[in-house]
């Protein structure tokens, strides 16, 4: 029996989510990346799947119903149907965030690594550097000269910077666990390729802050105050908690304008209605994710 087959027949007795988990696992032992796996669906050696889904899905439907009316196996078979596109949207719309938020991090984290650079290179300093950090950019010895108003300015937003990368690359794998624990029974919903280059993201960004940390004390005027200015550490802990919120409401979000595309998929007039709504409530704290098959 064929991979294919099993799978057929597996879809005969599962609900919508069951049917998207099934191709899912299948198209991680296949496929390494979601660009490999959307190579291969635009190349026409597999069909798009959000079709074969909610074929899937509306005829699991059908058969849980024989025997029933129908106009109620009509309806079931929508139904499912629906929460097959829905969890579909909601996966292609993840990764494509998600991914995109990897690629900035990538960037800004380089951007980090040079800020920091520079900002040694002007700094004031007294000798030959003591040491050397895991940048390959020198270690300063003590200042003979206060940094001015200019310098701390750049210190801050270079700290500004750091900060927002690693915000950035929490958001994004706190959104991915956040989607895949609401929606897909926590298993995990990112292709290999594409889950190492989320941690990686998060590991580089978390790396440039322990950098920044490391030569902050460095960057003060060489006096009593040296404490002082090594108080503006980042906090990795502190930065993860401040990012849950941001991370509740792009995954809200990103459900949400899941739900409108099943819906306008389907042919029903709310699909337009749930997008804006979407839209205009983003940000929106109280705003409230779809359940699985709710409209």
């Amino acid at each position: 029996m064929t991979t294919k087959t099993r799978l057929t027949e597996i879809e005969k007795r599962l609900s919508p989510q069951e049917v998207v988990l099934a191709h899912l696992d299948a198209a991680m032992q296949r496929y390494r990346s979601v660009d490999e796996w959307a190579t291969a669906i635009a190349a026409g050696k597999v069909p798009a799947v959000v079709n074969v889904v909610a074929d899937a899905a509306a005829d699991a439907a059908a058969r849980a119903m024989r025997g029933s009316p129908r106009d109620a196996v009509a309806k079931a078979e929508v139904e499912a149907a629906k929460q097959a596109i829905f969890l579909v949207k909601l996966l292609v719309d993840v990764w494509f965030q998600c991914l995109r938020q990897v690629e900035t991090c990538r960037l800004e984290a380089c951007l980090c690594i040079r800020e920091v650079q520079v900002l040694l290179l002007q700094w004031p300093t007294g000798g030959r550097p003591a040491g050397r950090t895991a940048m390959r950019v020198d270690r300063p010895v003590e200042p003979t000269a206060a940094p001015s108003n200019d310098q701390r300015r750049a210190v801050q937003q270079v700290r500004r910077l750091v900060e927002s990368t690693v915000a950035r690359a929490y958001l994004a794998q706190g959104t991915v666990e956040a989607i895949q624990k609401g929606y897909f029974a926590g298993r995990p919903v990112l292709l290999a390729d594409d889950s190492r280059a989320v941690e990686e993201a998060v590991q580089v960004a978390e790396t440039v802050a322990r950098e920044f940390n490391g030569i902050l004390p460095l960057l003060s005027d060489g006096g009593d105050d040296a404490s002082d200015e090594a108080d503006g550490r980042i906090d990795l802990a502190a930065l993860r908690v401040s990012a849950a919120p941001a991370v509740r409401r792009e995954a809200v979000f990103l459900a949400r304008i899941a739900q409108a595309e099943a819906i306008k998929l389907i042919g029903e007039d709310d699909g337009y209605r749930l997008a804006c709504a979407a839209y205009r409530d983003r940000f929106a704290e109280g705003a409230e994710a779809p359940r699985l098959g709710r409209e």
